[in-house]
């Protein structure tokens, strides 16, 4: 049998999710070698008609969790990520995504093609718009975007020469609505429950510096994304537009990010001890501050002053 691919998707309330399930079936070169690990968060009586896991002929581990249990994406992806068994590769995606023709096949093929030991196949994909006309679409690479919440978000940017790339570019900064690892990953690197949507991506990026990852850049398109303004309105389904207790998670997932980067207790939470959700010891915090040219202070992070970098 082909080597094995666990796909862990989170799922709030989305109308896409079957589709995302289906389209990478039907495109996968091998589809029995998918196994699904899926974190369903709906509103009991409206939303179970989005879901009906025995019309596909698919192995789905399902954990189907009511909304008012719900505590946001990096709960729900730490919930998905359980049900990881050892398979050989994952693949974490959101729950709007598509996939490109034996897709499964171009991704072991593409991360084998990094120069690393642990390599990670991340980028913010081509939305789904682009879906004819993807050899003319260029590749997202990441950057660094605004502070927020004691964060720093991540934006897409393209290269005037994209089109020139044949080899996955590196990279720092993780996606985390698609990247693409060996399985060892999952066992390496625990999904914090506590942390909330603006600290997710700049976490797990750190998480897996200092763990020895590297991150790339794919050099071809692999899955395809629905971004905000490819939905409905009556589609957007969001957390924090739904329970008011987002603003008490957010607030606790900052704290959470103190304690990590300053390796201190953490006092907002006892259910997930912060030292379950280490960060590693290949490389320092420090150091991967230096190269994204911010600093950490008063418990939150900035971008370095231009003239501070000038002197780096």
């Amino acid at each position: 049998m082909n080597a094995s691919i666990f796909v862990q998707i989170a799922a709030y309330r989305d109308p896409e999710l079957l589709a995302t399930i289906r389209s990478a079936i039907d495109n996968a070169s091998d589809p029995q070698r998918l196994v699904f690990g899926v974190c369903w968060q709906y509103i009991p009586g409206l939303d179970e008609y989005l879901l009906f896991p025995s019309e596909l002929d698919a192995d789905i581990r399902l954990v189907a969790v009511p909304v008012e249990q719900a505590q946001g994406v990096c709960w729900a992806r730490h919930v998905a990520q359980n049900l990881y068994r050892d398979e050989d590769y994952v693949l974490s995606i959101d729950s709007h995504t598509r996939f490109v023709a034996d897709w499964d096949r171009r991704m072991i093929e593409e991360l084998a093609r990094c120069p690393s030991d642990k390599p990670v196949l991340t980028t913010y994909p081509a939305p789904f718009r682009a879906q004819t006309s993807l050899a003319d679409t260029p590749i997202a690479r990441l950057k660094v975007g605004p502070v927020m919440d004691g964060s720093v978000r991540f934006e897409p940017f393209f290269d005037a020469d994209s089109a020139q790339h044949t080899t996955p570019l590196a990279s720092h900064l993780c996606a985390c609505g698609f990247y693409f690892a060996q399985g060892q990953l999952n066992h390496d690197l625990p999904i914090d429950p506590v942390m909330y949507f603006n600290q997710e991506e700049f976490t797990h990026s750190l998480k897996l510096w200092t763990l020895g990852y590297d991150c790339f850049t794919p050099s071809q398109h692999l899955v395809l994304h629905q971004y905000g303004k490819e939905k409905p309105v009556f589609e957007q389904h969001v957390h924090w537009n739904d329970d008011a207790k987002w603003v008490a998670l957010n607030t606790r997932a900052q704290i959470r990010l103190r304690a990590l980067i300053e390796n201190t207790f953490d006092p907002a939470c006892d259910s997930f001890p912060v030292e379950h959700f280490p960060l590693g010891k290949a490389r320092t915090t420090s150091q991967y501050l230096s190269l994204l040219a911010l600093e950490y202070r008063d418990g939150e992070l900035f971008p370095l002053a231009k003239e501070t970098q000038a002197t780096r």
